[in-house]
């Protein structure tokens, strides 16, 4: 659940950041501006929006990783409920470490007790196979992210013809997710200020809502 949210919230975050971009650039391409401000404004414009499409482009692949690794992890999460609810359906109990231990009263004797020994193993097994599939696959999925992660870090619009650091002093950036998403948690947030103009895009990948200025 918290990977498809976050998927949402980044592609929305994108759109927005999109939409702002084009809204700046169509102002600046307005005919009653003109000399050399207007020049020097087109081309910073231009600049900046190659470089943010970039972390545009970025952002939607991370959602698409995100998505896709949703999808994979409901799948071997629901094949790994399944072979526990399997095994307590032949009166076997499986504890939280996926120890899985027989209900069944101790007076069967001879072959029945193998024969119920053998199945609490193979059973055992299986749910404990499927589980490591399980974070196996979430493990493989951050690992995905975490560069992603990296990049978006790094990401400013301050270099040779970009905008230069915002009206509040400070270089704008986008940062996020805050780290390696780890086993049913993360701290994926975004926070990016639109040069020039003082607003903030931020959101939170647990809740899905991207906010503008923090509305």
């Amino acid at each position: 659940d918290h990977l498809a949210s976050a998927a949402d919230a980044w592609t929305r975050q994108a759109h927005t950041v999109e939409d702002i971009y084009g809204s700046a650039q169509q102002a600046i391409a307005e005919p009653t501006w003109h000399g050399s401000a207007a020049d020097s404004a087109h081309d910073r414009m231009f600049s900046d929006i190659v470089r943010v499409r970039a972390a545009m482009e970025m952002l939607r692949k991370a959602a698409g990783i995100a998505k896709n690794g949703a999808d994979l992890l409901a799948g071997l999460k629901r094949n790994a409920i399944e072979a526990i609810s399997n095994a307590e359906r032949q009166f076997f109990s499986v504890s939280d470490n996926l120890r899985v231990t027989d209900r069944m009263p101790k007076v069967l004797v001879g072959p029945l007790l193998l024969v119920r020994d053998l199945a609490r193993a193979a059973l055992e097994a299986d749910i404990r196979g499927k589980a490591l599939s399980l974070a196996a696959a979430d493990e493989q999925i951050a690992s995905q992210l975490k560069p992603i992660a990296t990049s978006l870090r790094e990401f400013k619009t301050d270099q040779p013809g970009g905008a230069g650091p915002g009206p509040d002093g400070k270089d704008p950036t986008i940062t996020g997710p805050a780290g390696p998403l780890a086993l049913e948690r993360d701290d994926a947030d975004l926070y990016v200020t639109i040069p020039g103009t003082g607003i903030m895009i931020s959101g939170d990948g647990r809740n899905g809502y991207p906010t503008l200025n923090g509305k």
